[in-house]
């Protein structure tokens, strides 16, 4: 293949597809979890997403960005509107890992920050106030 005709071409992924729509599946059980943080020139703030195991689905899973984190009930609701419950402690299984390296690529993300301790340490707090 000549390198003019290199462009036309689409990433072709095997084993990540869209997730269902939010009227669909409006909640999803999240564990191994982690969260990171990517900046971009148009974005402002900064955007945060959630990565880990779709536990119902069977399999890893990227979220919209977070708007709102309920660190009682342990809940984060995303910019389409899914509920993402937080299950266990963070982690992150490797078809998780497979599935967020694919996503950063198709989304042209060079380089994302693991701020799972943050939350992590909300969550913690919030527990020891119960």
């Amino acid at each position: 293949m000549d390198e003019d005709n290199r462009d036309n071409f689409r990433l072709i992924v095997g084993g990540v597809w869209p997730i269902e729509p939010v009227e669909d599946r409006p909640e999803v059980w999240l564990s191994d979890w982690r969260v990171y943080e990517i900046v971009q020139p148009t974005a402002d703030p900064a955007m945060r997403h959630l990565v880990g195991w779709a536990m119902r689905a069977g399999q890893g899973q990227v979220s919209s960005a977070i708007r709102y984190i309920d660190p009682v009930t342990r809940c984060c609701m995303t910019r389409s509107g899914r509920t993402y419950h937080l299950q266990g402690d963070p982690g992150l299984n490797e078809d998780a890992r497979y599935v967020w390296g694919v996503w950063k690529r198709l989304n042209g993300i060079d380089d994302a920050r693991d701020v799972t301790d943050e939350l992590a340490s909300l969550l913690e707090a919030a527990s020891r106030q119960q």
